[in-house]
C-alpha cells in the first residue's frame, strides 16, 4: 500500500494509492510517497520516495492594443499585443478552439479584410502552458469605402483668367464627403464638396476629387482636367454705319474682317444683357433714335472676349413740322408763308394734297410761296412740309386753307344789253359774280319761251336756240344763285339782244 505525504516527516498523509491526483498547484510542490507490504513495517522518512513536482507560473492573459481594430474594406490591419511578456509566445487563430494557427508573434499582420472578421490569441509559455483563460477575442471591424466618386465632366473647358466650377456626378449618401486635391495621392485639400469652384484659371490644370467618409476613404481619386481656353480679342471695326438714317429705318451692321472661327453676339448694352442677334451681320430693327450696338466674339469653348466693339447708329430726327400762316391776300393771288425748321434744308409745297410737291416760290430754301391767277374769294389749300439732310427726313406736312380777298363780296352783275355779232367784244351773255358757288340762269323771250338755261358761271348764252339765230329784241332772264357762304339770292331782268 502506497502512502503519499506532503511533507517530509511523514506526519501529514494526504492519499492512499498508487496513483495521486494532486490539487490545482500555483507553486512548486515536493510530496513523498511509502510502501507497506502485507505483514510488513511501511518504510520511513529516510527511505521514502521524494517526488517533486515544479510548477511553471501560467503567462498574463493577452491583452490587445485596440488601434488597428477598425479598418476600411480591402485594408489589411496590425493587432498588437499590449501586455507582452518575454519569452511567452502568442498564438494567433481564426477560431476560439481548435482552429488553424495563423501566425506566432506579438504583432499580426492580418490579410486584406472586406468584412467584420474575428481573431483569437493565446499566450504560451516556453513550457507549453497557457493563460489561464484561454484564447482571447479580438474583432476587426471592417468599414466599406465609399466608391471612387464619377464626376460630371472629366474635361472642363474653362477661360483664362475666369474659374470653373467641377462637379461629382450622382454623389453618394450616408455620409459620404467629397474633398479636392491637385495631385493624385496625398497631398492637401484645396477644396470640398460635391461642386468645386477653382481659382481663376492661367494654364491647363488637373484636379483630383476623392470620396470619404468619418473612416474611409475611396479607393482612388478622380481626374479632372481643366483645359485653359484662349479669351478672344473683340471685333477691331464694325461697317454699316458710315452715314445718318432716317427715321423708321434699317441699317445692316457687319463685322470688319471675320474670324471664321469665332461667333459674334449682338447687344445694346456694353456689359451683361442678352444677346439680341449673332452672326457677322446684324440687321437693326426699324430705328426711331440714334441708337449704339454693341458685338463681342466668342471663341468654340465659349470664351468671350473681355470688352466689346461700339458701333453708333445715327439716325435723323423728325424734323419739326412748318407753321403756315397768310403773309399777303389779294383778289387775284394769295402769298402763304412759314416759320424757319431747324435742321431743314429744303422745303416743298403741294396744293393737289400731297399727290405732287413743288419748291417754294424763292427756291429749295425758300419760306414763301405765292399762289396767282385766282378769282375773287376763291378758296386755296397748301400743304407744306419740310427736308432734311436726306430725302426720307422729312417734317409732317401742315396744310392750310386761306381764300383770295373778295372786294365787292356776293354781289352779282348781268348786263342789260350784249351783241353776239361774233366781232370778240361782248358776244357772250354771262353772269359776273365773285363768290358764286351755284346757279341756275333762264332766259325767255318775248313771248315766254324757254330758251336757255346755264348752270354754270362759266357758261353764258349766244343768242341763238336750238343753233337758230334769235332776233334782235328784249328778253326776260330768271336767275338763282347760291354764294360760297351759303346764302342765296334771286334776280329778275330784261336783256336787250343786239346785232
Amino acid at each position: 500500500m502506497f502512502t503519499w505525504y506532503s511533507d517530509a516527516a511523514l506526519t501529514n498523509a494526504v492519499f492512499t494509492g498508487a496513483e495521486f491526483t494532486t490539487p490545482v498547484l500555483t507553486a512548486t510542490t515536493t510530496y513523498y510517497v511509502t510502501v507497506r507490504a502485507s505483514n510488513k513495517c511501511e518504510n520511513t522518512a529516510a527511505t521514502a520516495k521524494v517526488v517533486t513536482i515544479t510548477v511553471n507560473p501560467l503567462p498574463e492573459t493577452p491583452v490587445v492594443a485596440s488601434a488597428g481594430t477598425s479598418i476600411c474594406s480591402g485594408e489589411s490591419t496590425v493587432l498588437k499585443v499590449d501586455n507582452a511578456e518575454a519569452g511567452i509566445l502568442y498564438q494567433w487563430y481564426s477560431a476560439s478552439v481548435g482552429g488553424t494557427l495563423l501566425f506566432t508573434g506579438e504583432q499580426f499582420t492580418t490579410p486584406a479584410l472586406t468584412t467584420n472578421t474575428d481573431y483569437y490569441v493565446l499566450a504560451v509559455s516556453a513550457s507549453g502552458c497557457g493563460n489561464a483563460t484561454g484564447r482571447t477575442k479580438v474583432t476587426v471591424t471592417v468599414s466599406p469605402k465609399p466608391l471612387t466618386p464619377i464626376v460630371v465632366s472629366a474635361v472642363v473647358d474653362a477661360c483664362i483668367g475666369t474659374p470653373a466650377v467641377l462637379s461629382v456626378s450622382s454623389p453618394q449618401a450616408n455620409g459620404v464627403t467629397y474633398k479636392w486635391f491637385t495631385t493624385p495621392t496625398a497631398g492637401t485639400a484645396v477644396g470640398t464638396g460635391t461642386s468645386f469652384t477653382t481659382p481663376a484659371i492661367t494654364t491647363t490644370t488637373t484636379y483630383y476629387v476623392e470620396a470619404s467618409t468619418a473612416s474611409c476613404v475611396s479607393t482612388g481619386r478622380t481626374a479632372v482636367k481643366v483645359n485653359a481656353s484662349p479669351i478672344p480679342t473683340a471685333p477691331t471695326a464694325i461697317s454699316g454705319a458710315e452715314g445718318p438714317l432716317c427715321s423708321g429705318t434699317t441699317a445692316t451692321l457687319a463685322v470688319t474682317n471675320p474670324d471664321a472661327a469665332l461667333t459674334y453676339s449682338w447687344y445694346t448694352v456694353a456689359t451683361g444683357g442678352t444677346s439680341i442677334a449673332q452672326g457677322v451681320t446684324f440687321i437693326t430693327p426699324a430705328l426711331t433714335a440714334t441708337t449704339t450696338y454693341y458685338v463681342e466674339s466668342s471663341n468654340a469653348t465659349g470664351c468671350s472676349s473681355t470688352t466689346r466693339t461700339s458701333v453708333v447708329v445715327t439716325v435723323l430726327g423728325k424734323l419739326e413740322a412748318p407753321v403756315v400762316t397768310v403773309k399777303e391776300n389779294k383778289a387775284t393771288e394769295i402769298t402763304f408763308q412759314w416759320n424757319p425748321i431747324p435742321g431743314a434744308t429744303a422745303y416743298e409745297v403741294s396744293l393737289d394734297n400731297g399727290l405732287t410737291w413743288v419748291a417754294p416760290t424763292g427756291g429749295a430754301t425758300g419760306t414763301t410761296y405765292l399762289v396767282a391767277g385766282l378769282k375773287p374769294d376763291q378758296s386755296v389749300t397748301i400743304r407744306v412740309r419740310a427736308k432734311g439732310q436726306l430725302d426720307c427726313q422729312l417734317s409732317d406736312a401742315t396744310s392750310l386753307t386761306a381764300k383770295s380777298d373778295n372786294p365787292l363780296g356776293n354781289t352779282i352783275f348781268v348786263p342789260n344789253t350784249f351783241t353776239p355779232n361774233n366781232d370778240g367784244k361782248n358776244d357772250i351773255l354771262y353772269v359776273y359774280g365773285n363768290t358764286i358757288a351755284k346757279m341756275k340762269l333762264r332766259v325767255y323771250n318775248q313771248w315766254g319761251q324757254f330758251i336757255y338755261e346755264s348752270l354754270n358761271i362759266q357758261n353764258g348764252w349766244d343768242g341763238t336756240y336750238k343753233g337758230d339765230i334769235q332776233p334782235n329784241g328784249v328778253y326776260v332772264y330768271f336767275l338763282e344763285a347760291e354764294f360760297n357762304d351759303g346764302t342765296k339770292t334771286t334776280k329778275k331782268g330784261t336783256i336787250t339782244l343786239l346785232r
